[in-house]
């Protein structure tokens, strides 16, 4: 029997996790403000590299799918770290000093309590 990952719970520690990073595309494009969250998007921070951005993402409480970080030439959003805490791949082409990374997480399936019937 085949399950969809609709079936199970996204679950394991952050090492599990497969990202892949894009150069030039941003997940955040014009919806994103400096410094602020939104209901999809967490502001994970102003952090010095894509490799910081990439641990805050994979450490969020709330599950990180993909992430945004700005370079150090993009003025008010410079050095800032965005998450994507809904399962969305849809990022805007940019410049070079935008990273935008996808996260794929282990499927794992869910732990079913027996049934008492």
């Amino acid at each position: 029997m085949l399950l969809s990952c609709a079936a199970l719970t996204f679950q394991g520690p952050a090492a599990d996790a497969t990202v892949k990073r894009y150069t030039g595309m941003n997940q955040v494009y014009n919806v994103a403000q400096p410094g602020n969250s939104t209901e999809t998007i967490a502001f994970l921070g102003k952090l010095d590299s894509v490799d910081a951005c990439e641990k805050a993402c994979l450490a969020n409480a709330a599950r990180c799918w993909s992430y945004t970080y700005h370079g150090a030439s993009m003025g008010t959003f410079a050095g800032q770290c965005f998450g994507i805490i809904a399962p969305r791949w849809s990022p805007t082409p940019d410049v070079a000093d935008v990273v935008s990374a996808k996260v794929s997480w282990p499927c794992v399936a869910a732990r079913l309590q027996p049934s008492s019937r």
